[in-house]
């Protein structure tokens, strides 16, 4: 991509990356421009372009202005967002980021609400997330975060409740088993895996950095969906324990051990009897320069 300064704005035109709302709305490459002056920041993307006829959101374009309000301690940023799709869908979002940082603690958090048309489909639907970090000394934090995104009571009514996202726009990872985590390669069976819709989830954890080069992290993982629709059925996914080794091998190259072990539920298993628990073990060597 062009990356240029032009009357005050800073401006990129060309194939680049975002992520909108913390990666819960959007967070792909794409081709288009964005525009950033004096707090605003404006971006237009072909998020999808497909030929094909036929397909959900064939030649889907994106519209986002966010306006950032800097308060020193304290940060807002309203932001707008429309969503256009050949497929006849047209949907949009309103929403609000804040982040806060008083000392040894961090906060932030991220409320949308979403509305539009999916064909002559009424959407209202809405997400909210909070998160934490508290640090307790030099070598170890607490952090947490919970979402929630509105699933659909009804699927035979003329409304759509469930938070909906156009394919291939946004991408939030969270637990390793049920919401994808550093592998990106599969979720649970019954989560939305990182495509944040129809699901209660709340995180607790520690970090602990016993020597300079290694930090250890654990997490604890809840997670349901809001609205099954299968009365006979919980709607519980379950509890997943997380582990993670993450040691710094020389500048710029980390080695990542995970551990991850999933206590399924209903709305995992289906209602299976003795199906067995997922669990998942491996490595990542990653470098940035």
């Amino acid at each position: 991509y062009v990356d240029f300064n032009y009357a005050g704005a800073r401006v990129k035109v060309g194939t680049q990356g975002v992520a909108i709302h913390r990666s819960f709305l959007f967070d792909n490459d794409f081709s288009g421009i964005t525009v950033a002056a004096g707090g605003f920041s404006f971006l237009y993307a072909k998020a999808i372009e497909d030929a094909t006829s036929g397909n959900v959101g064939d030649d889907t374009a994106l519209y986002s202005l966010r306006y950032a309000i800097d308060m020193d301690t304290v940060k807002f940023a309203p932001t707008f967002t429309y969503i256009d799709a050949d497929s006849d869908d047209n949907i949009y979002y309103i929403g609000l980021d804040v982040d806060a940082a008083f000392d040894a603690v961090s906060l932030w958090g991220t409320f949308i609400y979403n509305g539009g048309e999916i064909g002559n489909l009424d959407v209202s639907a809405w997400l909210a997330a909070a998160g934490f970090t508290f640090k307790v000394s030099d070598m170890m934090s607490v952090h947490g975060q919970a979402f929630y995104a509105t699933g659909d009571d009804n699927p035979l009514d003329n409304d759509v409740d469930s938070f909906v996202l156009a394919p291939g726009t946004a991408s939030y990872y969270w637990s390793e088993i049920m919401g994808f985590g550093i592998f990106d390669e599969a979720a649970s069976n019954g989560s939305p895996a990182d495509l944040i819709s129809n699901i209660t989830a709340l995180n607790i954890g520690a970090s602990f950095a016993p020597m300079d080069k290694l930090t250890l992290t654990f997490d604890l993982w809840y997670a349901m969906l809001n609205e099954d629709n299968n009365a006979a059925l919980d709607e519980d996914l379950g509890f997943e324990v997380d582990a993670k080794a993450s040691y710094k091998l020389i500048d710029g190259l980390t080695l990542d051990v995970v551990g991850a072990y999933l206590f399924a539920d209903d709305a995992t298993t289906g209602g299976a009897v003795d199906d067995a628990n997922p669990w998942e073990i491996g490595t990542r060597l990653s470098l940035s320069f």
